[in-house]
């Protein structure tokens, strides 16, 4: 009753701030609401799976070849995430190969893997891939 009267007084963008606070809370992970074409609201929650074994031919070749010595592979839905670890520096590579990068997926990334935050790194964008060096020793 008392979530009635809350939604019966305040606006659409209140509404789904509250849902989404409360989700957060009850998933314990990030959910991103987004108005897509077809005037619908969308619920996505993210997640950040480990794939590093589907890979691992690939993981194999490039840590022969390249001076990483560390590669882990997420995916965050279309999202795939490739984290090296080299001598002198960390980097992150984020893709999607349908859309860009969104900036609540940068941070979400950011804040799982090295709990660090966009100005805490350099990031190079392009139009499907954004490139993050880490700062040295993380």
């Amino acid at each position: 009753m008392l979530l009635d009267n809350y939604f019966l007084k305040n606006s659409t963008f209140k509404k789904i701030s509250f849902i989404t606070n409360i989700l957060n809370f009850l998933v314990q992970s990030p959910v991103i609401f987004s108005y897509n074409e077809t005037k619908e609201w969308r619920m996505r929650i993210m997640h950040l799976v480990d794939v590093s074994n589907s890979y691992s031919r690939k993981i194999k070749r490039e840590l022969e070849v390249s001076t990483a010595h560390f590669i882990k592979i997420y995916t965050l839905g279309n999202t795939r995430v490739v984290y090296k670890r080299k001598a002198q520096t960390d980097e992150l590579l984020v893709s999607n190969r349908l859309r860009p990068v969104s900036d609540q997926e940068i941070d979400f990334v950011l804040k799982k893997l090295v709990n660090l935050t966009q100005k805490d790194v350099q990031i190079t964008r392009t139009k499907t891939l954004v490139d993050i060096l880490l700062p040295a020793n993380q």
